[in-house]
């Protein structure tokens, strides 16, 4: 959005424009009101000399004449004088129209303190300034809220619709709650702006705004239409109360608030929003909406940032796997760490894990919710269970692994939790189980 100080110039040079026109206009209607008046006064002196040769019976053809040329002549400065109060009461019209305008240009410079006044040259570029949050139940997008901010913490502009498709809409880049523990390099998931939040009620929303979102401004020119547009239809302000103070006790407030609407004179942005969904009851993922809408822009958003079930990279398990299938499925990465050397930061439960494979204890492995996802426990001699999960990344992933055999600590986390890979191998040891007796 472009910002600079012409947009109080424009308004500025467009009312002294109207003012010297009007004062042009006001001169020349001056002079023609003189004129008609000189003509006037000819034109009676005429009508005196015609009575005058009528009562002496004198012919009156050159003064009937004379009558004639005087009322066109003052027929044509009376359509003159017309033209130009037609011309003064358009400026006129033009000056109170003007006045909503140069009020908030006058409200921008001396109370807001607005150096200049942005300019937009669309509706549809401060479509980039909304906040958009997607709900999602475990990886479907749900519902859309759409918020613009003026620079408080709460939207000044919101609407949540729900989305709706033939076909449910995966977040692209939301790892279901079971695999929340693994790292941005086993998902693929690393750099973006998408952020996660929960509301009050448990529900997730991911965000999706554009990367340079923001906010929109108490006050832009929009270009398309050439007028300003207030962010709101209430402009509010507040000013010093010059009577406050210890001496007037009847004056308990330091500061007096004002306001005046604005939405016949300028719509605001938030109007022109309503005005679009204020009766939509959804957003429909197959529907073409027209160009420039805000739902249509919405509705980009959120097919760029979902997919359809079959190109959604956590794919539900189709059936359940023996112990032992799992584990070749798992070669040679586990074996890879089984057999491996031993590291400094291998300690606790993974100390554990290490030992006791290497000494002939098989972990047993079961499927989980999604593919490639499983789950294991291993018994241990105090009769305890060394419990956790494991993530294979998908054929088409593993080459991203840097090295297929080495083995890294990912993080470490609350208790005994900790995480680490073997190339495409991801293990996460979720603590110990221990046997009630």
């Amino acid at each position: 959005m472009k910002t600079d100080c012409s947009v109080h110039l424009l308004f500025d040079q467009q009312a002294k424009r109207l003012a010297t026109t009007t004062d042009e206009l006001s001169v020349e209607r001056k002079s023609i009101d003189e004129a008609v008046a000189v003509k006037l006064k000819h034109f009676e002196k005429l009508i005196k000399s015609r009575a005058q040769f009528l009562d002496i019976g004198v012919a009156t053809g050159d003064v009937d004449k004379a009558l004639e040329d005087a009322q066109r002549e003052v027929d044509a400065l009376g359509a003159k004088a017309a033209d130009v109060a037609q011309r003064l009461e358009g400026i006129g019209k033009e000056l109170a129209a003007m006045e909503p305008s140069m009020w908030l240009i006058k409200m921008a410079r001396e109370l807001w303190e607005m150096k200049s006044v942005p300019r937009s040259a669309s509706l549809q570029e401060l479509y980039r300034e909304a906040k958009v949050n997607v709900l999602r139940e475990g990886a479907v997008a749900t519902k859309v809220a759409i918020q613009f901010f003026t620079g408080h913490h709460k939207p000044e502009v919101s609407f949540e619709i729900k989305i709706r498709s033939v076909t449910a809409r995966y977040l692209s880049l939301a790892v279901p709650d079971t695999l929340h523990w693994l790292p941005s390099g086993a998902t693929g998931i690393a750099a973006t702006n998408q952020s996660r939040y929960s509301s009050n009620d448990g529900t997730e929303w991911v965000t999706l705004s554009p990367e340079d979102s923001g906010q929109i401004p108490r006050l832009c020119y929009l270009e398309s239409e050439g007028r300003l547009l207030p962010a709101l239809p209430d402009v509010k302000w507040r000013v010093k109360n010059p009577n406050f103070g210890p001496q007037c006790r009847q004056e308990p407030n330091e500061w007096i608030d004002h306001s005046r609407n604005m939405e016949v004179d300028l719509p605001s942005f938030s109007q022109l929003i309503t005005h679009e969904l204020g009766d939509a009851k959804e957003l429909d993922l197959d529907v073409e909406y027209g160009p420039g809408t805000l739902l249509g822009f919405v509705r980009d958003l959120v097919l760029q940032a979902t997919v359809t079930p079959e190109d959604y990279q956590f794919k539900s398990s189709p059936e359940e796997s023996l112990s032992e299938e799992i584990l070749k499925r798992l070669q040679p990465h586990w074996a890879s760490f089984v057999t491996g050397p031993w590291r400094k930061e291998m300690t606790g439960l993974l100390a554990n894990l290490k030992y006791y494979c290497e000494n002939g204890e098989k972990p047993r492995f079961f499927s989980l919710e999604y593919q490639n996802s499983f789950g294991f426990r291993l018994r241990t001699r105090d009769h305890s269970w060394i419990v956790g999960q494991v993530y294979l990344m998908p054929e088409g992933r593993q080459q991203l692994a840097e090295n297929s055999i080495a083995f890294e600590i990912c993080r470490k986390g609350y208790g005994d939790e900790i995480v680490f890979s073997v190339g495409p191998l991801f293990v996460r040891i979720q603590g110990q189980e221990h046997l009630t007796r």
